[in-house]
């Protein structure tokens, strides 16, 4: 679901982009930043979480996960619970 939505907004983003995903959990789907129209490489995106398991999820599924962002980034994206 974030792919397709991602898609519309960026139409396509070059690779090598550093992403901040703040929110983002261990349900969010996220293949479409390894695969599909947009993409992003795992070691180019850092996801801010504070929850233990999701942190966790997130870790074993090969992305940078820290509890406050740092550095500095191309674009953020905000994950907001419904």
């Amino acid at each position: 679901m974030a792919g397709s939505r991602l898609e519309l907004v960026f139409g396509g983003v070059p690779s090598g982009q550093k992403m901040l995903l703040i929110g983002a959990d261990a349900a969010t789907d996220l293949d479409s930043f390894d695969t599909g129209h947009v993409q992003f490489d795992t070691g180019h995106v850092q996801i801010v979480q504070n929850g233990f398991a999701d942190h966790q999820a997130l870790k074993a599924r090969g992305y940078e996960v820290v509890t406050a962002a740092a550095g500095q980034f191309d674009a953020a994206i905000v994950f907001l619970p419904r």
